[in-house]
Protein backbone atom coordinates (compact mmCIF):
# COMPACT_ATOMS: atom_id res chain seq x y z
CA UNK A 1 0.00 0.00 0.00
CA UNK A 2 2.44 2.22 0.85
CA UNK A 3 4.74 1.45 -2.52
CA UNK A 4 1.12 2.47 -4.52
CA UNK A 5 1.11 5.70 -2.60
CA UNK A 6 4.73 6.43 -3.22
CA UNK A 7 4.37 5.42 -6.45
CA UNK A 8 1.10 8.49 -7.28
CA UNK A 9 3.12 10.89 -5.14
CA UNK A 10 6.20 10.86 -7.77
CA UNK A 11 3.68 10.41 -10.35
CA UNK A 12 2.04 13.71 -9.23
CA UNK A 13 5.32 15.41 -9.09
CA UNK A 14 6.68 14.06 -12.57
CA UNK A 15 3.33 15.29 -13.89
CA UNK A 16 3.91 18.51 -13.07
CA UNK A 17 7.45 19.18 -13.91
CA UNK A 18 6.08 17.80 -17.10
CA UNK A 19 3.43 20.48 -17.73
CA UNK A 20 5.94 23.04 -15.78
CA UNK A 21 8.45 22.47 -19.03
CA UNK A 22 5.78 22.23 -21.54
CA UNK A 23 4.69 25.44 -21.12
CA UNK A 24 7.85 26.85 -20.71
CA UNK A 25 8.41 25.29 -23.97
CA UNK A 26 6.49 28.01 -26.25
CA UNK A 27 8.66 30.81 -24.93
CA UNK A 28 12.05 28.78 -26.12
CA UNK A 29 10.38 28.02 -29.58
CA UNK A 30 9.12 31.30 -30.22
CA UNK A 31 12.78 32.57 -29.99
CA UNK A 32 14.10 29.70 -31.96
CA UNK A 33 11.63 30.32 -34.56
CA UNK A 34 12.81 34.07 -34.92
CA UNK A 35 15.62 33.49 -35.20
CA UNK A 36 15.20 30.73 -37.72
CA UNK A 37 12.70 33.66 -39.33
CA UNK A 38 15.62 36.61 -39.60
CA UNK A 39 17.85 33.87 -40.99
CA UNK A 40 15.70 32.76 -43.86
CA UNK A 41 14.72 36.28 -44.56
CA UNK A 42 18.50 37.23 -44.67
CA UNK A 43 19.02 34.19 -47.06
CA UNK A 44 16.20 35.70 -49.70
CA UNK A 45 17.75 39.07 -49.54
CA UNK A 46 21.49 37.84 -50.79
CA UNK A 47 19.69 35.39 -53.05
CA UNK A 48 17.49 38.21 -54.18
CA UNK A 49 19.96 41.07 -54.24
CA UNK A 50 23.02 38.47 -55.72
CA UNK A 51 21.86 35.75 -57.26
CA UNK A 52 18.33 37.29 -58.90
CA UNK A 53 17.09 33.97 -57.96
CA UNK A 54 13.42 34.30 -58.27
CA UNK A 55 10.92 33.76 -55.36
CA UNK A 56 9.58 30.37 -56.06
CA UNK A 57 13.07 28.74 -56.32
CA UNK A 58 13.93 30.44 -53.54
CA UNK A 59 11.31 29.40 -51.36
CA UNK A 60 11.85 25.65 -52.34
CA UNK A 61 15.67 26.13 -51.50
CA UNK A 62 15.16 27.21 -48.45
CA UNK A 63 14.59 23.27 -46.79
CA UNK A 64 17.79 22.88 -47.56
CA UNK A 65 18.82 25.80 -45.28
CA UNK A 66 16.78 25.52 -42.32
CA UNK A 67 15.61 22.24 -41.38
CA UNK A 68 13.54 23.24 -38.76
CA UNK A 69 9.69 24.07 -38.51
CA UNK A 70 10.18 27.56 -40.20
CA UNK A 71 11.22 25.77 -43.09
CA UNK A 72 7.70 24.57 -44.03
CA UNK A 73 5.91 27.70 -44.40
CA UNK A 74 8.45 28.51 -46.94
CA UNK A 75 8.13 25.16 -49.09
CA UNK A 76 4.45 25.09 -48.92
CA UNK A 77 4.27 28.54 -50.34
CA UNK A 78 7.04 27.55 -53.08
CA UNK A 79 5.25 23.76 -54.21
CA UNK A 80 1.66 26.18 -53.89
CA UNK A 81 3.05 28.75 -56.32
CA UNK A 82 4.34 25.99 -58.52
CA UNK A 83 0.74 23.97 -59.02
CA UNK A 84 -1.32 27.46 -58.27
CA UNK A 85 -3.07 30.54 -60.22
CA UNK A 86 -3.23 32.29 -57.12
CA UNK A 87 -0.37 35.48 -56.20
CA UNK A 88 2.39 33.99 -53.96
CA UNK A 89 1.20 36.78 -51.60
CA UNK A 90 -1.92 35.35 -51.19
CA UNK A 91 -0.45 32.17 -50.49
CA UNK A 92 2.14 33.09 -48.30
CA UNK A 93 -0.79 34.87 -45.96
CA UNK A 94 -2.92 31.77 -46.19
CA UNK A 95 0.13 29.16 -44.75
CA UNK A 96 1.44 31.86 -42.71
CA UNK A 97 -2.35 31.99 -41.12
CA UNK A 98 -2.02 28.17 -41.12
CA UNK A 99 1.07 27.70 -39.21
CA UNK A 100 1.63 30.26 -36.88
CA UNK A 101 0.32 28.82 -33.88
CA UNK A 102 2.28 26.06 -34.19
CA UNK A 103 5.41 27.83 -34.30
CA UNK A 104 4.55 29.21 -30.97
CA UNK A 105 4.36 33.07 -32.85
CA UNK A 106 2.43 35.60 -31.38
CA UNK A 107 -0.37 37.66 -33.07
CA UNK A 108 1.90 40.60 -33.33
CA UNK A 109 4.71 37.72 -34.77
CA UNK A 110 1.79 37.19 -37.56
CA UNK A 111 1.27 40.95 -38.40
CA UNK A 112 4.81 41.35 -39.19
CA UNK A 113 4.60 38.45 -41.69
CA UNK A 114 1.75 39.00 -43.02
CA UNK A 115 2.53 42.56 -43.61
CA UNK A 116 5.68 41.16 -45.57
CA UNK A 117 3.53 38.97 -47.61
CA UNK A 118 1.42 42.08 -48.89
CA UNK A 119 4.03 43.34 -50.93
CA UNK A 120 5.84 40.09 -52.16
CA UNK A 121 5.73 40.02 -55.75
CA UNK A 122 4.04 43.25 -55.83
CA UNK A 123 6.95 45.20 -56.21
CA UNK A 124 10.28 45.36 -58.24
CA UNK A 125 13.97 44.05 -57.06
CA UNK A 126 14.69 47.12 -54.82
CA UNK A 127 11.01 47.15 -52.94
CA UNK A 128 11.30 43.58 -52.41
CA UNK A 129 15.09 44.42 -50.98
CA UNK A 130 13.47 47.22 -49.00
CA UNK A 131 10.29 45.12 -47.19
CA UNK A 132 12.91 42.16 -46.66
CA UNK A 133 15.13 44.55 -44.58
CA UNK A 134 11.86 45.87 -42.76
CA UNK A 135 10.53 42.60 -41.81
CA UNK A 136 13.90 41.39 -40.67
CA UNK A 137 14.02 44.80 -38.43
CA UNK A 138 10.59 44.32 -37.54
CA UNK A 139 11.68 40.64 -36.02
CA UNK A 140 14.28 41.41 -34.40
CA UNK A 141 12.30 43.86 -31.75
CA UNK A 142 9.96 41.04 -31.43
CA UNK A 143 12.95 38.60 -30.96
CA UNK A 144 13.87 41.48 -27.84
CA UNK A 145 11.00 40.92 -26.03
CA UNK A 146 10.83 36.98 -27.16
CA UNK A 147 13.88 36.30 -25.23
CA UNK A 148 12.43 38.70 -22.56
CA UNK A 149 9.59 37.27 -22.04
CA UNK A 150 11.65 33.56 -22.34
CA UNK A 151 13.49 34.35 -19.83
CA UNK A 152 11.00 35.55 -17.32
CA UNK A 153 8.37 32.90 -17.94
CA UNK A 154 10.00 29.64 -18.78
CA UNK A 155 12.03 29.42 -15.35
CA UNK A 156 8.41 30.44 -13.67
CA UNK A 157 7.14 27.96 -15.49
CA UNK A 158 9.32 25.14 -14.65
CA UNK A 159 9.56 26.40 -10.95
CA UNK A 160 5.64 26.27 -10.71
CA UNK A 161 5.59 23.07 -12.16
CA UNK A 162 8.00 21.39 -9.25
CA UNK A 163 7.09 23.36 -6.55
CA UNK A 164 3.19 22.73 -7.24
CA UNK A 165 4.02 18.76 -7.92
CA UNK A 166 5.71 19.07 -4.21
CA UNK A 167 2.91 21.09 -2.89
CA UNK A 168 0.71 18.92 -4.21
CA UNK A 169 2.41 15.18 -3.04
CA UNK A 170 3.01 17.07 0.79
CA UNK A 171 -0.70 17.87 0.68
CA UNK A 172 -1.32 13.97 -0.03
CA UNK A 173 0.97 13.00 2.43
Amino acid sequence: MELIKFIGLISVVGISIAIGKLLAKGYINRVRNLLDFITVFNILYTKIRYNQEILENIFLDVQKEIKRDVSKIFYEVGTTYETSDLPISDIWNSVVEKYFRDLDLTFEDERILIDFGFSLGRTDIEGQLKSIELTIEKLKGQLFYAKEARDKYSKMYQTMGTMGGIAIAIILI
